[in-house]
């Protein structure tokens, strides 16, 4: 008769168990607390390395009572993204429009941002502090052929502003410059680093 197989060692029902927990927890990222990059399936970001970028106005959701407030945010967000993509040297031109004589060889991207904003209350940021009346910020930037229109590529971020180190708990539109320069720094080198582990 032959003999039964081994029962499985602790050690190899551990290393399953930390592999099912790490494959879970990649997948599962929440666009409310997480911060990533994912390339649309199928598509190798290095192809787009020196691209032209057609950088498309930002669009908001926000409190519709504050537009002054929610314009600066928006003109922000289109400055400090156009700032990252530049100093990143990963594009070859950024562009409000696709050129006209531009070839068909040549790869380009079009980014589409769209912010969440939640702007707090700056009185109680002043007032109270501890994480009372904090802003809260939601980024995605899509990028997509800018010939074909097919995805490439999409860009999760967020912030939160307590305002903890200014004296009148912060303007939102301070608080959100702050975000909007961390998370475009951080899109430009999760682009890098996808590009150089393809």
């Amino acid at each position: 008769m032959p003999k039964p197989p081994h029962p499985p060692t602790p050690t190899l029902l551990l290393a399953a168990v930390l592999l099912l927990a790490g494959t879970a927890a990649h997948a599962a990222k929440d666009p409310r607390k997480d911060t990533f990059l994912q390339p649309s399936a199928g598509v190798k970001l290095a192809a787009y390395h020196g691209a032209v970028v057609v950088l498309e106005p930002t669009a908001i959701d926000a409190d519709k009572d504050k537009p002054a407030a929610n314009d600066e945010v928006r003109t922000l967000s289109d400055q400090l993204l156009l700032s990252a993509l530049q100093e990143s040297g990963l594009f070859s031109a950024l562009v409000s429009v696709v050129p006209a004589d531009l070839p068909a060889e040549v790869p380009a991207l079009r980014a589409t941002t769209h912010l969440s904003l939640e702007h707090g209350s700056q009185a109680l940021r002043a007032l109270v502090g501890f994480g009372a009346g904090k802003s809260r910020l939601y980024i995605q930037v899509d990028f997509a052929d800018a010939h074909t229109g097919q995805p490439v590529a999409h860009f999760n971020g967020y912030g939160v502003g307590g305002g903890y180190m200014t004296l009148w708990g912060g303007d939102v539109a301070s608080l959100a410059a702050e975000d909007l320069e961390d998370n475009y720094g951080e899109l430009t080198e999760l682009f890098q680093e996808q590009i150089e582990g393809e």
